[in-house]
């Protein structure tokens, strides 16, 4: 009978009551005809030692060998007759292979302690290796030469297998992707220790001496044992368990796994593993003591009440089957997804632990994510969220190839992994064909929902030498593929690695740019159409570091948006172009108007119309001459459209001016100008620069400037150069030029002679 590890040890304590209980009837009260109770009793104890295969020998030592149990003579190949009243080195076990046994018995029957519980392996006549839980108790008498020693013990060979098993599956997997710098010994992580730990997004790396306070004292010792038995070289490989503490207060247990990689030459280059939240096997682990507390105390019960043996057994085949379901849902909770009912990020990486231990094999890894599942769980809540991620797991599931597993990987992501060799141009047109089975709409109560995906892919032994490099490089592909917009896939080049550190370099400078005056403002002139005079200025960003250079505002602004940094730059143009617009006012420049381009980011900020008006009272401006430029695509897919619509209106009713920049260049409709709360439209270069060159380009220029003046809205022309382009938007009513025609950005400085020139007439 294959028993659970956890409970093995209690089960083997009741068995041996079980036994000396049989031993007791058995030998101690023969079966004489008028005991009818007896004889039922010892019928009793027979079948149950006969059903869990008990393997029992008692022996007096005077009489010899007086009980060998059947499976006690299956096990050992040799009969009762065999064994029955020779004494222990006649009976024949040391050479059947249960010289273990034999050496117990000895030394108890030479009195030796008699209470002896320990596991012996042994050989079987068939060759085969077993593991037994032995128990060896006097039965009466004293210690030398009286009473019976009865040896009783069960099979555990199975369990030791499964809880062997158990432990290696769960070696090397987990859910957090860390890695340390060997000449620095400072840390990163996965996005998913943000997720799990509750701590903020950061871009300096964590130093062992932070990790080391986030570990729990009672574990702290121990764990860095053995991550300095690796270092040292002491252990192939660092396994430790411990709990950390969160972001919340609270701990999490986790499950750490990692080694030591060395480069071409032998050299240590860094050290990296996996951390996996093993809190949940934990706390069940405790409920599985608390049963084995319930069972150690029934097995006390039993003792004192040998009459209710039968009834007592029978519960603790009940409680086995019980604890044997409790297994099960353990593993279901350990490898399997709540929620899609599918494969987790754990199986997945102890999938691929196991795949790719073979060296001729090739494998593809595909890293799926919804485009805009953030909304719709924003906008119908969770319930219809968890919905849409069963959902979407069971097309995805529909469309899987042959031999090929689909994982949640988490959230709102999803992972496929096909065994077996593939070509790149068959893995892309999986992925086509997998975004074209999202076209179709879901269901969502009375209504619909469209749902898109993005995939990135990578490709092993091709692209990765191991299952955390293939999952790493997937996501990088994921990452390209998102960029490019909805619906799109991206199969890995090396060239991600270099566009990932160049990221990292650059948000690591843009942390520290503002501290260190690297930002500055330059302006460029915006003009009246109908009197050619100068009316105000754009603010324009520019950033020059020591070590990068002149970076273009296209390649940091999304970054600084990343990483939300665009709030204290955004906050600092603001500021400085409002007092730059102070000084012309002070110089007698009252009239002009500065406009200063804004960020998602900063609308989305909490308090944001109060900063606002806080600038402006602080450089004492008043707020007509500040207008904001927003782009159309800030709204077009935002859950929280309205809510940004109606800071705009606070804005307006501060007295600030709201400019919609690019206009045309997204998915602009009338109905959606009348919706937002603006004052002027920005006409985009690429409908200027065409006006000379065709009919077409004319009209489109010319319809823009209708439907603008149709809803009351002033108009900015961008990029003007040539005077023709300036003549035909005046003609057309056009309300402001701005290009390189009359002025590039100027800084501050070049300013100020730019206006005294226009003022001497050159306007």
């Amino acid at each position: 009978m294959d028993l659970n590890p956890y409970v093995a040890a209690c089960f083997i304590g009741l068995l041996v009551f079980i036994v000396v209980g049989a031993v007791v009837v058995l030998i101690k009260f023969p079966p004489f005809e008028t005991r009818r109770e007896t004889e039922l009793t010892r019928a009793f104890i027979k079948e149950t030692l006969k059903h869990y295969q008990i393997f029992v020998w008692a022996v007096d030592p005077i009489k010899g060998t007086v009980y060998f149990s059947s499976h006690a003579s299956e096990l050992s190949g040799l009969s009762r007759e065999q064994v029955m009243g020779k004494p222990v080195q006649q009976t024949g076990l040391r050479e059947a292979g249960f010289g273990g046994l034999v050496d117990l018995m000895e030394d108890a029957v030479s009195g030796e302690p008699t209470e002896v519980q320990e596991e012996v392996r042994i050989l079987t006549p068939n060759g085969k290796k077993h593991v037994l839980q032995v128990r060896l108790s006097l039965l009466g008498g004293n210690r030398r030469g009286t009473g019976v020693y009865v040896l009783s013990a069960i099979d555990v060979t199975e369990s030791k297998k499964i809880e062997e098993r158990f432990r290696l599956a769960h070696e090397g997997s987990g859910a957090i992707i860390w890695e340390s710098d060997m000449n620095t010994h400072e840390y990163t992580f996965s996005k998913r220790w943000n997720e799990l730990m509750g701590y903020e997004e950061r871009q300096e790396p964590y130093s062992a001496a932070e990790l080391l306070k986030m570990i729990h004292p009672d574990d702290l010792e121990q764990a860095d044992e053995k991550r300095q038995s690796h270092l040292s070289g002491e252990e192939a490989a660092y396994n430790a368990e411990y709990r950390m503490l969160t972001a919340h207060g609270d701990y999490r247990w986790m499950q750490a796994h990692g080694k030591v990689l060395l480069d071409s030459r032998g050299r240590r280059i860094r050290f990296a593993g996996s951390l996996i939240d093993i809190t949940d096997r934990k706390n069940y682990e405790l409920q599985l003591k608390a049963s084995l507390h319930e069972l150690e105390q029934m097995n006390r019960e039993l003792a004192a009440m040998q009459e209710e043996l039968k009834q007592q057994v029978e519960l603790l085949v009940e409680s086995q089957t019980r604890l044997q379901q409790n297994e099960d849902n353990l593993h279901k909770l350990a490898y399997y997804d709540p929620i899609s009912g599918l494969p987790n990020r754990m199986l997945l990486l102890e999938k691929l632990e196991s795949t790719l231990a073979d060296p001729d094999q090739q494998a593809a890894l595909l890293f799926i994510d919804t485009d805009n599942f953030k909304d719709i769980n924003d906008s119908l809540g969770h319930k219809w969220g968890d919905v849409l991620i069963r959902e979407a797991g069971e097309r995805l599931n529909s469309m899987l190839p042959k031999e090929a597993m689909l994982f949640r990987f988490g959230g709102d992501e999803f992972v496929m992994l096909l065994i077996g060799e593939i070509s790149p141009s068959d893995l892309q047109l999986l992925a086509r064909r997998l975004i074209n089975g999202f076209k179709p709409p879901f269901a969502a109560g009375q209504g619909e929902l469209h749902l898109s995906i993005s995939i990135g892919m990578a490709l092993y032994p091709l692209q990765a030498s191991g299952p955390e490099e293939l999952i790493k490089n997937a996501d990088l592909a994921l990452y390209r593929a998102q960029k490019q917009g909805k619906s799109s896939f991206v199969l890995y080049d090396a060239s991600m690695q270099l566009e990932l550190q160049s990221r990292m370099k650059m948000e690591a400078r843009l942390l520290s740019a503002l501290d260190h005056d690297e930002f500055k403002l330059v302006y460029q002139p915006q003009v009246d159409s109908s009197t050619g005079r100068i009316s105000g200025f754009e603010a324009l960003l520019r950033w020059e570091n020591p070590e990068l250079g002149q970076v273009a505002p296209d390649k940091f602004i999304q970054i600084a948006e990343d990483i939300r940094q665009i709030i204290p730059i955004g906050e600092w143009v603001l500021l400085t172009a409002c007092r730059f617009l102070k000084k012309l006012h002070n110089s007698g420049y009252e009239g002009y108007k500065i406009s200063v381009n804004i960020s998602v980011i900063q609308l989305k900020q909490e308090g944001f119309v109060h900063t606002m008006a806080d600038i402006l009272q602080k450089v004492d401006l008043p707020a007509e001459f500040l207008e904001i430029e927003i782009t159309e695509s800030l709204f077009m897919e935002s859950s929280e459209r309205n809510e940004l619509i109606a800071k705009l209106d606070q804005l307006r009713q501060l007295g600030i001016g709201i400019a919609l920049d690019d206009f045309g260049t997204g998915y602009s409709s009338l109905d959606y100008l009348r919706e937002l709360p603006i004052t002027t439209l920005k006409m985009d270069k690429k409908f200027v620069d065409p006006i000379e060159q065709d009919e077409d380009s004319r009209s489109l220029a010319s319809a823009i400037l209708l439907i603008g003046h149709s809803l009351g809205l002033k108009i900015v022309a961008e990029g003007v150069e040539t005077a023709s382009q300036f003549h035909f938007l005046k003609t057309h009513g056009c309300d402001k030029i701005q290009g390189y025609l009359f002025s590039k950005p100027l800084g501050e400085a070049e300013v100020a002679g730019l206006l005294s020139k226009w003022d001497d007439g050159r306007a």
